[in-house]
């Protein structure tokens, strides 16, 4: 049996990401093999190495294509070993993959978001649950990403909760001067206690301090011909320490700022952040789980009310400060 049966009954339809990766020149090469003759030692090491190569090129998929990719070829060893008529097995686990360890993390993170239990998880990696276990022991003990580093929760389901969304932009200079020009105007409009331009602030820190001396010299110039001054920033820039959300809270805890919070359910609260001791006032107290993370209010007519901070989108200044 040829691979490129195989392929079409683990559902590689013509649009899929391994459809695309068959039709170069490699590609097609290994598509058109026999099962037994693609597993041979030398070749399963020959398609590793391209199918790496090609995933990993300018042409390979992007972001989720990436997962699925992966996946597609996990399958077909698998469907390949039951079917494929050659008597010594082979599988392309994340292990030995072209998805690195940075990136199966991520992958593992965006599973933790959909509240995956280990053995759904086990099924979206291609992997054991050992596997799995391993993974998400390392990621609640903190895993750095570049310059950040994150951290979940353990869930009672054995999986995990994150309400960090990792985003890796590998950008241009321009790019970068934009981002950082836009930031720039955005805190100008507001005043130093103001929760978006403290989170505008500590954005701007991290992608400038991620930057060269080189491109942060042409950067500022350009800056500074615009009219955007990052000096009140420059000294956050020179630590690697960001402004973290508990900092942050405390910080508007003592200034008494009341805020206006965004809820993904589309709610929106008013007024000031209260004290986690504090959730024993909440009136909606027996619906938080004192496991998890969460961020006590103080509502403006009196009222505690406690969320899940993974449900919060948004912070500003209500007006009336």
């Amino acid at each position: 049996m040829r691979v490129a049966e195989i392929a079409e009954r683990v559902g590689c339809d013509p649009e899929s990401a391994y459809s695309k990766f068959a039709d170069t020149r490699e590609g097609t090469r290994f598509h058109n093999m026999q099962w037994p003759t693609f597993v041979t030692d030398e070749n399963y090491r020959l398609f590793c190495k391209a199918l790496a190569d090609y995933a990993n090129s300018e042409e390979g998929p992007q972001s989720n294509g990436r997962h699925e990719l992966f996946l597609s070829v996990h399958e077909l060893f698998e469907k390949g070993n039951e079917i494929g008529g050659a008597p010594k097995k082979r599988h392309y686990n994340l292990d030995k993959s072209f998805i690195g360890t940075d990136e199966a993390n991520l992958m593992l993170l965006k599973a933790a978001h959909k509240g995956m239990t280990q053995q759904a998880i086990a099924a979206y990696l291609g992997c054991s649950r050992t596997a799995v276990q391993k993974r998400l022991s390392a990621l609640a003990d903190g895993v750095r990403f570049g310059d950040s580093y994150i951290k979940a929760e353990p869930t009672s389901r054995g999986g995990l909760k994150s309400t960090a969304h990792p985003i890796f932009l590998p950008l241009r200079l321009h790019e970068v001067y934009l981002m950082l020009s836009a930031l720039g105007e955005f805190r100008a409009e507001r005043s130093g206690g103001d929760p978006e331009r403290v989170v505008a602030d500590d954005l701007a820190r991290r992608i400038y301090y991620q930057l060269s001396d080189y491109a942060k010299g042409g950067i500022e110039k350009a800056l500074d011909e615009r009219g955007v001054r990052l000096a009140g920033l420059r000294p956050d820039f020179d630590s690697s320490k960001g402004v973290d959300d508990s900092d942050r809270i405390v910080m508007y805890e003592k200034m008494g700022l009341n805020l206006k919070v965004g809820l993904v359910n589309g709610d929106v609260l008013v007024g000031c952040f209260a004290h986690h001791a504090d959730l024993q006032k909440c009136v909606n107290a027996a619906e938080i789980s004192k496991d998890g993370s969460y961020i006590v209010f103080k509502l403006l007519d009196g009222r505690y009310w406690a969320v899940d901070d993974s449900q919060v989108f948004s912070v500003v200044a209500a007006s009336g400060n």
